[in-house]
């Protein structure tokens, strides 16, 4: 009797081995493998008349056609994918806005248009304040009135010659 028992789970762990081999386990989803691994769990056991009694902590909340279960991971897991489909849709539409009936886009034109005027008016006025002052400098700084100005400032000959040499020494 005992051949018999070794013989099967030989038999059943070669069986294992080979499913193991020919399967990859990261291209099946997980739900999928543990339910995989539970039906021959099930299977290995459903001719000895003591049960094994496992507890998993697997709570599973519906069921896919009654078969596969879905834990609360994975439904969340869908609930988001479901809401990342839904946005990318919802981005994916073409937005059709009119820029000229928008109010909102209206007003803000209408703000832009005064800062650029005021923009455009305040550089127009340093401009001409800057054009003064050149204009002026170039007016009172030519040679002909830097030379009035020496011939303004030289002492005349009607004055006397110790106040010229005085002044002269003084500075």
């Amino acid at each position: 009797m005992s051949l018999i028992k070794k013989a099967k789970k030989n038999a059943s762990r070669e069986w294992e081995n080979e499913l193991k081999s020919e399967l990859d386990v990261s291209i099946v989803p997980v739900e999928v493998h543990e339910y995989c691994k539970n039906k021959i769990h099930f299977l290995k056991n459903a001719h000895t008349n003591k049960p094994k009694v496992e507890v998993h902590h697997q709570s599973s909340v519906y069921t896919v056609q009654g078969i596969l279960p879905i834990t609360k991971k994975r439904l969340e897991e869908m609930k988001i994918e479901n809401i990342r489909h839904k946005m990318k849709k919802k981005l994916d539409k073409v937005i059709e806005h009119d820029v000229n009936s928008c109010p909102a886009c209206i007003k803000a034109q209408e703000v832009l248009a005064q800062k650029q005027f005021i923009n455009a008016k305040k550089t127009h006025l340093q401009n001409k304040l800057i054009d003064e002052r050149i204009q002026k400098h170039l007016e009172t700084l030519n040679s002909v009135s830097l030379i009035g100005e020496l011939a303004a400032n030289l002492p005349k000959l009607s004055d006397d010659p110790k106040q010229v040499w005085s002044l002269l020494l003084s500075k």
